[in-house]
């Protein structure tokens, strides 16, 4: 089985931290069912970005793409914002 480690990026850990608790532990949540073996959530990937996929988790997307490290999978946590915004 697959070893995965998540990273955020600097702006998507700043607007995480400005959301109230329970938001902020609903996509905590949903991040961590990504490091699952098929990974969990509504996740869709991104038209016209290589390598770039959405988790829904409400009202809110979280914009990730997937790396390797050796053996080692990265999840890369770039954007986390509301639907309407996100995407712009």
């Amino acid at each position: 089985m697959p070893v995965f480690r998540t990273e955020f990026k600097k702006a998507a850990m700043k607007y995480l931290a400005k959301l109230d608790r329970e938001t902020q532990k609903s996509i905590l949540t949903a991040i961590q069912g990504l490091s699952q073996f098929p990974p969990l959530g509504d996740l869709k990937r991104l038209s016209g970005e290589k390598g770039k996929y959405r988790l829904r988790v409400g009202g809110y997307r979280v914009i990730f793409s997937y790396g390797k490290d050796g053996e080692i999978i990265i999840i890369l946590i770039e954007e986390i914002g509301p639907r309407g915004d996100i995407y712009k």
